[in-house]
């Protein structure tokens, strides 16, 4: 008698475990979807900030490129009046050919981030993306606190970590 009730207590108690460890495994799945939304709001938000710093770029440089195409004009009719010297305009030439090389390459950055952007949210690889980039205009320094609650921070929002302390 006093064996089965021995044995009977070893299945309690191994019941008990299984039950737990199974408990924990539907909770690691929880948290690795949890982790997976993560992943997939960073990679989207990334993507999206790319797109408006190659788009503002863009816009930007294009300003710049019509505001040296006048100058252009008026040093070359400066210069053929010889009220400034050729070498100054040379150099202002220089300086846009400069801007046409720098807007070359936002736009090829800007494609390539629309086609992540795009690709990350479902779209197709040929529709139009614009973005909202006042946010581009308010760029301001932030205040990083204490690496103590960064920790914290990280332990408490990072599905990962708790899922190897889980596992342990």
């Amino acid at each position: 008698v006093r064996a089965e009730l021995l044995f009977s207590a070893i299945d309690f108690g191994l019941a008990f475990c299984n039950y737990i460890q199974q408990d924990d495994r539907g909770f690691i799945t929880t948290e690795q979807k949890r982790r997976a939304a993560q992943n997939l709001i960073l990679d989207v938000t990334t993507a999206y900030f790319r797109v408006a710093a190659a788009q503002y770029a863009m816009e930007t440089t294009e300003k710049m490129i019509t505001l040296s195409v006048e100058t252009e004009q008026l040093l070359q009719d400066m210069a053929k009046r010889k009220t400034v010297p050729l070498v100054s305009v040379l150099e202002e030439n220089k300086k846009f050919i400069v801007l046409k090389k720098s807007l070359m390459e936002y736009k090829r950055s800007y494609q390539n981030s629309c086609i992540e952007l795009r690709s990350l949210m479902g779209y197709y690889p040929t529709s139009e993306i614009k973005v909202d980039t006042s946010a581009m205009n308010e760029l301001t320094e932030l205040v990083v606190p204490g690496i103590e609650l960064l920790e914290e921070a990280a332990l408490i929002e990072r599905p990962e970590l708790y899922q190897l302390d889980i596992q342990k």
